[in-house]
């Protein structure tokens, strides 16, 4: 029911293919990769991310895991998203292009679950009328960014470390929301002495050699399956950031002895 909806959502865009839409129709919910990015593509977030949940537990009821090569398929969508569509928009890095819509945007805000509603976004003054509407786009972005990024992150999924490694890479400071949650100041918020600590241990453990049961790969090596999430494996950039961000955080002094303490000691089971 959630695909059909979304590709019928998609199917009576006006933008869209619609032979490659309805030629997607008939097929199960394993193939929908490339319709959630058509989706994402043409603003449609919300539908998006639904398709992509759907997908993610279809193919966890069929093999045992949603993670096939390691990696998350929902938290690989909404990465995806972040990054390819909703902060080049929200930063003003893309090209020209007419979605997402502003309309499209406040829709993403309405259907999350936590943080700023749409009637809250506000603009910073332009001197001239003629980049009003592109601030407005702008600033209703990054609020639909922050909310899904506040949502979802966890020591596991640290989606605001990859959401701060973008701004990072266009040279951007980091917004004070995003700085606040890493460095565990945001209210109401997932602590970010808790995200930085959780992270380096589960970096610790994807690449130790043990698994959770204390059992040494070897031992499972039978049992241990690529297509089952059963991978050793945490891109070195993703690494390196998170261990900079500690750093940064730690010197910053926003962080108690004993709390600096524990993320430090986290840092260093992880480099171990």
């Amino acid at each position: 029911a959630v695909r059909y909806i979304a590709l019928r959502a998609l199917y009576f865009d006006h933008n869209s293919d619609t032979a490659v839409v309805a030629s997607s129709f008939p097929k199960p919910v394993a193939s929908s990769k490339p319709d959630i990015d058509a989706l994402f593509k043409f603003g449609y977030f919300q539908y998006g991310l639904l398709l992509a949940k759907a997908w993610a537990n279809s193919y966890k009821v069929d093999t045992g895991s949603s993670r096939p090569g390691g990696n998350d398929l929902f938290f690989d969508s909404l990465q995806h998203l972040l990054e390819t569509y909703l902060l080049p928009a929200a930063l003003q890095t893309a090209d020209d292009n007419p979605r997402p819509t502003l309309d499209q945007v406040h829709a993403g805000l309405d259907c999350t679950e936590t943080g700023i509603s749409a009637s809250q976004v506000v603009a910073g003054r332009s001197c001239r009328s003629a980049d009003v509407q592109k601030q407005v786009l702008s600033a209703a972005t990054m609020s639909l960014v922050r909310k899904l990024t506040l949502m979802y992150t966890s020591g596991e999924t640290p989606i605001a470390l990859d959401v701060a490694s973008i701004f990072v890479e266009q040279g951007q400071a980091l917004p004070a929301w995003l700085e606040q949650l890493l460095t565990g100041a945001a209210v109401g918020s997932p602590n970010g002495l808790f995200v930085f600590a959780e992270a380096c241990m589960v970096v610790a453990s994807t690449l130790s050699a043990l698994d959770k049961d204390g059992k040494s790969r070897d031992e499972r090596a039978a049992s241990r399956l690529p297509e089952k999430g059963d991978i050793d494996y945490v891109p070195y950039n993703s690494i390196d950031l998170l261990w900079n961000l500690i750093e940064v955080v730690s010197n910053k002094g926003v962080l108690a002895e004993s709390q600096k303490k524990k993320v430090l000691e986290a840092r260093d089971q992880m480099e171990k």
